[in-house]
C-alpha cells in the first residue's frame, strides 16, 4: 500500500479504520513516509508519546524525522527532545497553536492525527471539524495531512457524524473497512 502515490502534493487524506486494521494501516502509512525525506508532525491523541515512540523504535523508524505533540500526557515538567505537551486534548485552541508552531519551526511536510476520533470523548463533531479545517487551511501550502479515525466506543452516531463532516473538508477519504475511495 502506498498512500503517498494516491495523493497529490499537499493534499489531505482521511483514513477510517477498524480496530483490527489500525496498527497495520498506520504502520504501512509510516513505512511509505519512511521512503521519503519528509519531516512528520505526529499528533498523539489516543496514545501517549512514550508508547508511540517505543513502537516506532521497535519498528526501526528514524525518530529524528518526527516531532510529536502529546495531548494525553501530563508530564509537561519533564523535557523530551522532539515532543511538545499540550495540557489536555480538550484544549483545541492550544493544540492548534502548538501544531502550527511545530509545522513552521520544524518545517514539517506531513501531519498525522492519531487518532482524531478520540476527541469525540471530549468534544462534539462540529468543534472537531472546525479544529481540523483550521489546521488544514493553515498548512495546506506546505504539508500533507493524514487524519486517522478509528472505530470504537464513542457516543451513539458521533463517529458517523464526524466522518461525514470531515469527508466534506478532506481531499480524499479511504474507508479501509469498506474499501471505498472518495
Amino acid at each position: 500500500m502506498n498512500l503517498l502515490k494516491t495523493l497529490k502534493s499537499k493534499e489531505s487524506l482521511l483514513m477510517l479504520l477498524s480496530e483490527k486494521q489500525y496498527e497495520n494501516k498506520l504502520t504501512a502509512l509510516l513505512q511509505d513516509l519512511k521512503k521519503t525525506k519528509k519531516k512528520i508532525c505526529y499528533v498523539c491523541l489516543s496514545r501517549p508519546y512514550e508508547d508511540v515512540i517505543e513502537d516506532l523504535r521497535n519498528k526501526k523508524f528514524n525518530i529524528d524525522r518526527f516531532y510529536f505533540v502529546d495531548a494525553l500526557n501530563t508530564k509537561q515538567s519533564r523535557k523530551y527532545k522532539g515532543c511538545v505537551f499540550v495540557s489536555a486534548p480538550v484544549k483545541l485552541d492550544k493544540l492548534i497553536t502548538t501544531i502550527k508552531k511545530i509545522i513552521k519551526t520544524k518545517n514539517c511536510n506531513v501531519i498525522i492525527f492519531d487518532t482524531l476520533s478520540t476527541l469525540l470523548v471530549y468534544e462534539d463533531s462540529f468543534k472537531i471539524v472546525k479544529f481540523t479545517n483550521e489546521i488544514i487551511q493553515e498548512v495546506k501550502k506546505e504539508s500533507n495531512v493524514f487524519v486517522v479515525l478509528k472505530e470504537g466506543f464513542y457516543p451513539k452516531g458521533s463517529l458517523e457524524k464526524l466522518n461525514k463532516d470531515l469527508y466534506m473538508i478532506m481531499d480524499k477519504t479511504i474507508y479501509f473497512n469498506k474499501m471505498k475511495k472518495k
